[in-house]
């Protein structure tokens, strides 16, 4: 990751460039959330939804505090802390995905 960062680094060495691809990144990041929100309110019954977004909140709030104690405690190695934090992601995608999984193979055959 560390090779990733280097190599876009030296790709982006005008500023301008850098801050449009920012800017791009935060307008896809605002898409995810649309959708996110959006499939939220699609698949989680009205009645349980604000117990569902507590927990995630609850839950996103200990991942950012795991992440802010690994980037102070390991400072000046970045490395490890872009290890850990894409880890994280990994990890993420992958419980997600088995949700979406399980969630698939306990809905009945006809609603398919």
């Amino acid at each position: 990751q560390v090779v990733a960062v280097a190599a876009a680094a030296r790709a982006f060495d005008a500023p301008e460039r850098l801050m449009l691809c920012v800017v791009f990144s935060r307008f896809c990041l605002y898409a995810f959330d649309v959708a996110y929100l959006e499939l939220q309110q699609a698949l989680v019954a009205e009645g349980d939804r604000n117990a569902m977004q507590g927990c995630e909140t609850a839950l996103t709030g200990a991942a950012e505090l795991g992440i802010a104690t690994v980037a102070l405690s390991y400072a000046d190695r970045f490395d490890a802390v872009a290890d850990v934090s894409a880890a994280a992601v990994v990890a993420a995608g992958v419980v997600f995905g088995l949700g979406f999984l399980a969630r698939e193979a306990a809905a009945p055959a006809t609603s398919r």
